[in-house]
């Protein structure tokens, strides 16, 4: 067998940079070492995550607060994982929300915090919120939009067809075998809302394409009543600042609009810590 022990330097961060993930790990002290044979060998050594990193789950946007990497084991590559990562979450009561209106529902604001640890077989995650609910409140929250006790009351309601489309094409990971199909699009899934137009509960396919790293294009067309159309174009400014342009045709026949609805945003987020 042959023997080698590697030591790794890096001046600028290592960069990840997906339709998931945007984060920079620089390497935790002085190097990063690789050592063993060719018949088998480890890492030692960690990557820190520099501030400003961000992922997406199920859509939500997450802001990394830090995040270590590390590498224990002299004969395995096996990385040790412990990351922090926030997110608001924002809803208000009779609101339409990806899965429809839900009258009498309660509003509010989420700060949501998942602590995911430990190695990649055995990956850990811990979910946590102020106000605070269940770990599977969170879940259901960031999943579905509502908490266990709404979805229990809705499961008789017209909208419960729509939530079981939305929330089973996702379990079965249609909306992802979809997005391997057509490399056109980073994003797919149905949804269910109440339409102004119809004054019932509609399904719509979201369609989401990241045209450049900082511009990014979403499509949600009307499934059931194809005419409705919502759209929105949003460019990324900087780590809190972005603009987004939108258009629907979400009027109903009381409206004296024929066209639509156009809309120009400028979005700040203001981090707290």
């Amino acid at each position: 067998s042959i023997g080698f022990d590697v030591r790794i330097h890096a001046s600028t961060p290592w960069l990840i940079h997906n339709n998931l993930v945007d984060v920079g790990f620089q390497i935790e002290g002085a190097s990063l070492s690789a050592a063993g044979t060719n018949q088998r060998f480890g890492l030692h050594g960690a990557l820190r995550a520099q501030p400003g990193g961000r992922f997406r789950l199920r859509n939500i946007e997450f802001d990394i607060q830090q995040a270590l990497i590390r590498f224990d084991d002299p004969s395995r590559a096996i990385p040790n994982i412990d990351v922090v990562a926030v997110t608001e979450y924002k809803r208000y009561g009779t609101a339409t929300t990806g899965l429809g209106s839900i009258a009498g529902r309660s509003s509010g604001n989420y700060r949501i915090t998942l602590h995911a640890y430990g190695v990649p077989d055995a990956l850990e995650a811990k979910l946590e919120s102020e106000p605070s609910l269940s770990q599977e409140d969170i879940l259901l929250l960031l999943t579905i939009g509502m908490t266990r006790a709404e979805l229990d009351q809705l499961q008789t309601s017209p909208i419960g067809a729509g939530l079981a489309l939305s929330y089973g094409s996702a379990a079965i990971g249609a909306d992802q075998a979809v997005v391997n199909a057509i490399k056109i699009i980073d994003e797919i899934h149905l949804d269910s809302a109440y339409s102004p137009r119809t004054g019932r509960i509609e399904t719509y396919a979201t369609l989401g394409k990241r045209l450049t790293r900082n511009l990014r294009a979403v499509v949600t067309p009307g499934v059931t009543d194809a005419g409705e159309l919502r759209t929105y174009i949003e460019w990324q400014l900087g780590r809190t600042l972005s603009v987004r342009t939108s258009y629907d045709n979400l009027t109903d026949i009381q409206s004296s609009s024929p066209i639509g609805n156009t809309g120009l945003e400028l979005r700040w987020r203001l981090d707290f810590e």
